[in-house]
């Protein structure tokens, strides 16, 4: 976490994330996770947490894992030039022009400059749901200021300046207009689901992987307050072994800071309860104060 890139999480030894796609999208960013959770399920509520949160008192905060949420259905296999998609190598101009009207902030336009979106999300969904941080998918916006800390020794913690790296990143997820990402999501699903099945996955399920991505980054707990570290090597760890324990994608979540992951979490629930997944499946939202 010193000068190893943004967007890996705490602890050097976390597992690189599978790229089983091409070079070809290694510029997708991680906004394709939660943007195309929104053109793939439909990335502001500062308050959202305000009547439903639970406060997990120190030492020790405990992450509840979720029960095993019922795994949706495969969709129906359809021909994309069926219902007047482009082939997938082809898609690219038809995911700019419908997503362009989900939401006018800068950075969405940058994600829209790069190429094979379709493939790029099935990536990032694949990696997410399983825990992994698509490092190789991220370079776009990777921050420019290098990740800090405040004090010393036993009493070293994250510096809170760290979060407004990723200011930007959390604005323009939450700017996502989610009726619109839904039709969108729709319309490029028979899409997704052959990129989907090309990463090795023949039933196609794309939906499932969605439910489990979005679950994993809903459970990850928003830390309020100074949020302690220890130093191994060059590398910084969280001190909670609850937090370091946390998935790799979950960890990366956390850098963002409260303010960015509410934004974040709040649009993943209204997208994920517009694509049809019940409230009552999805994680219900944590804090604790490290």
């Amino acid at each position: 976490m010193n000068d190893f890139d943004d967007f890996r999480p705490i602890g050097a030894d976390d597992p690189p994330a599978d790229d089983k796609f091409s070079a070809a999208s290694s510029r997708a960013p991680w906004l394709v996770t939660i943007f195309f959770v929104a053109v793939a399920a439909v990335f502001v509520y500062l308050f959202f947490f305000r009547d439903r949160r639970i406060v997990v008192p120190p030492p020790a905060p405990t992450v509840s894992r979720q029960e095993a949420a019922p795994k949706p259905a495969a969709p129906v296999a359809v021909n994309p030039a069926d219902v007047g998609l482009p082939p997938l190598d082809q898609s690219d101009d038809t995911v700019r022009g419908l997503a362009r009207g989900l939401s006018t902030h800068p950075e969405l336009a940058a994600w829209l400059a790069t190429r094979d979106l379709i493939r790029g999300f099935a990536v990032m969904i694949d990696n997410v749901a399983d825990g992994k941080v698509p490092t190789a998918h991220l370079r776009l916006f990777a921050p420019k200021e290098k990740f800090g800390v405040s004090g010393r020794d036993a009493h070293l913690v994250m510096d809170e300046r760290n979060y407004h790296r990723f200011d930007g990143l959390a604005s323009a997820i939450a700017s996502l207009d989610t009726a619109g990402s839904a039709a969108t999501y729709e319309r490029l699903k028979p899409l997704i689901v052959v990129a989907y099945r090309d990463l090795g996955h023949p039933d196609g399920n794309v939906d499932a992987a969605l439910h489990k991505a979005i679950d994993n980054l809903l459970a990850t707990p928003v830390l309020e307050g100074p949020v302690p570290l220890t130093q191994r090597a060059v590398a910084y760890q969280f001190a909670n072994p609850d937090l370091e324990g946390l998935m790799p994608a979950q960890k990366q979540l956390l850098r963002m800071g409260p303010r960015n992951m509410r934004l974040i979490q709040g649009k993943l629930r209204q997208l994920a309860e517009a694509v049809g997944f019940a409230d009552s499946t999805l994680p219900p939202p944590v804090v604790v104060r490290p």
